[in-house]
């Protein structure tokens, strides 16, 4: 059974944003109370009250109803005649990750398998930060860490964290300190362990009698804000998620405040709503590094799927994946084990590999060395951006051109790996190379549109790309299900369709059937589906 809020998201498009709430009705909702979803966009200098636009509102329902979610959207929608797209407010779980165990000490099953520094993803025969740090520290440069919140009392807290401009989404509220509160699903102190690995401060380490005393963040003089959007990286909402992002424009409501990085830990299902908030900060100059995930290795294969989550899969978004300390790729064949995701293909090549497992992990306590997951590997690869940002930011317009400098330059200067970018994308960070990278600004090219894009889905409804609201309800929902779902063989046939080549009739209606043979596919889907011949 799918767990949802009960709130809606609802995108109105090509409509000024006066025209939807002057008049009474005018998106014909009833029964939901509504609010901007994206309140800090409303706020800067790219937003018109007047010009036709995409807008999203946040829907909340007078009551609360216990039938499929996806079913409620379009209940909403039918409504209206189809004249808004809708979707759940969907409770986002990485089943993988359930009950994973931390090693409390090195993970005997990656290297190194022997005493290290508690520092050595730093060093210079890695990503290079420690040498980085004597001409950048991000000094100036303000990150967005979107996480389970920060720890205050620990020694890694950064330098210049800035509660005061952070938010909680989960609980709606402006602390942003981890409750710490443990659980199934709860991850406490996650947010403390990832923002020291970004940021964090001076410490004098030691483990197996090999020492570090220095900065154990990778941008330890950057602005940070936390932005608290779950309890864990397996427990989030889809609002909570693009209210996160939009954040990064204005915390607590003042733009001249907008960050210029933002690092995202979690990931989930594909949803409009976080594309549409991907696209406003990429639009606005900020630089989104998100974890590509993590997956269990079984006898069946990786569970739930091998391939990049979302919000990370985003054409603008960086895909950070991992590399082990022998600068291989965080992948393995051992069964019960915990690996990177990676891939499809097209996502590899904007993608970029940090290391973990084995690295410094903080703890309430103290700190141990079993930092692992690509929640690991993403804050370096934000770090470097934050570096690259202080050095060379302001050549750039405030705009798409600087993320894309950015990004180049990242990939450029990453050490290759050829025969693993299935796996390493387009290589191991190295950070003193990414900061001579100068990339002239009218060479840099804008990257597309972000939406969710699912060809098999298009080609299952028998129509080309979806023209209508509905349609691309249907779509958003199908990839959902597939990516959640515990059909192998369903999962399987979806990530092996490439886009253009045309389902034999025999196939498509296979699967069409197992699509609406998932337990939580919505009545309206299959509905759809049965309808097709």
């Amino acid at each position: 059974m799918l767990i949802h809020s009960g709130m809606l998201l609802i995108r109105a498009a090509g409509r000024s944003y006066n025209s939807l709430v002057s008049a009474p009705g005018a998106l014909q909702l009833s029964g939901y109370q509504l609010e901007p979803l994206f309140k800090a966009h409303q706020l800067t200098p790219a937003f018109s009250a007047e010009a036709p636009a995409d807008h999203w509102f946040l829907a909340t329902p007078s009551s609360f109803s216990l039938d499929n979610p996806w079913d409620l959207a379009h209940a909403a929608a039918r409504a209206a005649g189809y004249s808004f797209y809708a979707e759940p407010d969907l409770l986002q779980e990485n089943r993988a990750l359930i009950g994973v165990e931390p090693t409390k000490g090195l993970n005997p099953r990656w290297p190194p398998y022997g005493p290290v520094s508690p520092g050595w993803h730093l060093s210079d025969d890695r990503t290079g930060f420690l040498s980085a740090h004597n001409t950048a520290t991000g000094k100036g440069v303000r990150i967005a860490h979107l996480d389970t919140g920060y720890w205050p009392f620990h020694k890694s807290a950064p330098k210049y964290v800035h509660p005061e401009l952070g938010w909680d989404f989960y609980s709606n509220q402006p602390s942003t300190v981890d409750p710490g509160t443990g659980g199934l699903l709860n991850m406490p102190y996650h947010g403390m362990a990832t923002m020291a690995l970004l940021a964090g401060n001076k410490m004098d380490l030691a483990f197996g009698g090999k020492q570090f005393n220095d900065y154990i963040g990778g941008a330890p003089e950057s602005d940070v804000v936390p932005v608290r959007i779950g309890p864990s990286v397996i427990h989030l909402f889809t609002r909570t998620m693009a209210q996160g992002i939009d954040y990064a424009l204005a915390p607590r409501g003042d733009p001249t405040k907008k960050c210029d990085v933002i690092t995202i830990s979690h990931g989930g299902l594909p949803a409009a709503s976080w594309a549409a908030a991907v696209n406003l900060v990429y639009e606005a100059g900020i630089v989104v590094a998100a974890a590509s995930g993590d997956n269990i290795v079984t006898i069946f294969g990786p569970f739930p799927f091998h391939e990049t989550v979302w919000p990370s899969r985003f054409n603008r978004v960086i895909t950070v994946v991992g590399a082990t300390y022998d600068k291989e790729p965080y992948v393995t064949s051992i069964l019960g084990e915990l690996q990177g995701s990676w891939g499809p293909n097209s996502v590899m090549d904007k993608a970029v590999a940090a290391y973990t497992p084995n690295v410094a992990w903080m703890t309430p306590e103290n700190y141990d060395m079993d930092g692992g997951g690509t929640s690991s590997s993403t804050p370096q690869v934000a770090a470097a951006c934050a570096l690259w940002l202080q050095r060379h930011g302001n050549a750039y317009p405030a705009d798409w051109r600087r993320v894309e400098a950015c990004r180049r330059a990242l990939f450029t200067s990453a050490t290759k790996v050829p025969d693993k970018k299935a796996y390493l994308g387009q290589g191991l960070l190295r950070v003193p190379e990414m900061l001579q990278q100068a990339v002239e600004a009218s060479k840099v090219e804008l990257t597309p549109v972000d939406d969710v894009e699912f060809p098999l889905g298009e080609q299952l409804m028998a129509a080309g790309l979806p023209s209508t609201e509905e349609e691309k309800m249907y779509r958003v929902e199908m990839a959902q299900i597939v990516y959640r779902s515990a059909n192998r063989d369903l999962v399987r046939e979806a990530q092996a369709f490439e886009p253009g080549i045309r389902l034999e009739a025999e196939g498509a209606g296979r699967l069409r059937q197992s699509l609406a043979a998932e337990p939580d596919a919505s009545s309206a889907l299959k509905t759809r589906l049965s309808a097709i011949r």
